[in-house]
């Protein structure tokens, strides 16, 4: 949940006036992409509870599309 969360900086806006970090997209790239190293080590060295788990990722996101169809028609 952190990587997403870190990811969606890349989409925000920059406010000029806001405060300006030295390193402001390095450190969200170095940590996204260490985040996918982690994942990747993870896979290989369990994948069976690997795919498990990213199977209830797939359903969860199935269901969240379907439940959000169901509420914009009304």
């Amino acid at each position: 949940m952190g990587t997403l969360a870190v990811a969606s900086f890349f989409k925000i806006k920059r406010n000029v006036d806001g405060f300006k970090s030295p390193w402001s997209p390095y450190i969200q790239y170095f940590y996204v992409g260490f985040s996918c190293l982690v994942l990747l080590f993870i896979i290989y060295d369990k994948p069976l509870e690997s795919l498990i788990g990213l199977g209830i990722l797939v359903i969860g996101a199935i269901t969240y599309v379907f439940s959000k169809k169901e509420y914009t028609d009304e």
